[in-house]
């Protein structure tokens, strides 16, 4: 904690520089009862010297403004040493000094339950508490991130479940066998991806550029690479916090340009918000397809989602509702649709291995598109319903601070009462992620 007192010492919303006096003897690592350390002894990953080294980490990565980094860092090690007190206490101040009294005040919570601070520390949190937490600030620097990935999927040309299709004609139902080469192909790949996101001199943008490129070991024709351009500005209103976004991205698949798209987002964050650890926002867009090859598919796209998170000093989870509508040109088969879908994701910090912080992440995401027109009067009298299931599973196991292994199984399941377009798509890949750069 000494770090951000010193840094931050002073008056406004911040904690005093005599209050750094109080802390120093307190918060390096003080369990909250003898019992309750003789208890988790067991489940410490990190030893005291190791805690220790890993605390400093963070202290010069406060000093250097890294705040992420020492996001990061203190993170670990609570999750190794859940005894350091000066952990929590340095966490907890630095969310409000980002302006998440949310997680801030989640955190207050834990000291003064799990360690019975003396009464100084808690008159000091008391304090905290009503000056509350200063809005977040965006203070946009130079990102880069460099991923390498190797993997295998089950269908690369998302081939038909059954070759054998049942259609609904105008005179009844009509059993088609399908050509062996709609069939799912599995095979392997190779992924590289990069990005870079950097503010723009002398004004509030940031730009960023994506790219990434899959490359089969054989079914080359389903070779895909993308590219994406765009601006993003953060913003904030009458309380309101938020950032919107312009973009432009290109598709290419087995060297052909396969679609180009037009883009725009928005994300707001209300100021009103549940009690924590209880967070909900707001987001939308507007998107533009075009697939030169084949213009009579070209559509409009727009969506809007609800987002509920519930956060802690160890897991998250986030559930989202959204609804959307792809509105097309009049030749396109069975026409507008409307989509509804619903999401969860979840990530949860495991523990330490090699002083590095592990992570489990699993997601469950369902969508449902309904056109509304008969798919293809005369040849399939129905109106396509299309519901797609994914779900992911990962683990993430850090390297360094800047560097980690992932590994990620993903399962897409897409429903249709129109047999022809139902698939199913599983994903097994390990990546290797690198990234430089850091907010000033």
């Amino acid at each position: 904690m000494r770090a951000i007192l010193c840094k931050w010492g002073g008056g406004g919303n911040r904690w005093t520089r005599w209050a750094a006096a109080l802390l120093l003897g307190w918060g390096l690592a003080t369990p909250a009862a003898p019992a309750m350390a003789q208890a988790q002894a067991q489940a410490w990953v990190l030893s005291a010297e190791e805690a220790e080294q890993l605390y400093l980490r963070a202290l010069q990565a406060m000093a250097e403004n890294d705040l992420p980094t020492a996001q990061d860092l203190l993170q670990r090690l609570m999750a190794g040493r859940p005894d350091h007190a000066g952990a929590w206490l340095d966490l907890a101040v630095l969310y409000c000094h980002l302006g998440d009294g949310r997680r801030a005040n989640a955190l207050w919570d834990e000291v003064e339950a799990r360690f019975a601070p003396p009464r100084p520390i808690r008159e000091l949190i008391s304090l905290q508490r009503a000056q509350g937490c200063a809005p977040p600030v965006a203070q946009p620097g130079w990102l880069a991130q460099l991923q390498g990935a190797r993997g295998h999927s089950s269908n690369v040309n998302q081939g038909v479940r059954d070759l054998h299709v049942g259609l609904n004609g105008p005179a009844g139902p009509v059993l088609l066998q399908l050509l062996p080469q709609y069939a799912p192909r599995g095979d392997g790949f190779t992924q590289l991806s990069a990005s870079v996101r950097a503010p723009v001199a002398d004004t509030k943008l940031e730009y960023f550029a994506q790219w990434q490129g899959r490359w089969h070991d054989a079914q080359h024709s389903f070779d895909v690479q993308d590219v994406a351009l765009g601006l993003t500005r953060h913003w904030s209103l009458a309380g309101w916090q938020g950032r919107w976004q312009l973009g432009w991205g290109t598709t290419t698949l087995g060297g052909a340009v396969y679609q180009r798209y037009w883009q725009g987002q928005a994300w707001a964050t209300p100021p009103w918000q549940p009690p924590a650890p209880w967070r909900w926002n707001l987001s939308g867009g507007l998107t533009r397809l075009n697939y030169p090859a084949l213009p009579g598919f070209d559509a409009r796209q727009w969506d809007a989602r609800l987002h509920l998170e519930h956060a802690s000093a160890l897991q998250r989870l986030e559930a989202y509702a959204s609804a959307a509508q792809d509105l097309g040109r009049a030749q396109r088969p069975g026409g507008d649709r409307d989509g509804w879908g619903l999401g969860l994701d979840w990530q949860r910090q495991l523990g330490t291995a090699w002083g590095q912080l592990v992570v489990a992440r699993a997601g469950l995401d369902w969508m449902q598109w309904r056109s509304r027109a008969p798919y293809a009067p005369g040849f399939i009298d129905v109106r396509r319903v299309q519901r797609t299931w994914t779900g992911t599973a990962a683990l993430v196991l850090p390297v360094q601070d800047d560097a980690a292994w992932v590994l990620e199984l993903r399962q897409v399941r897409n429903d249709e009462n129109i047999g022809l377009f139902a698939y199913d798509v599983r994903t097994l890949q390990i990546s290797y992620q690198k990234r430089w750069g850091k907010r000033p």
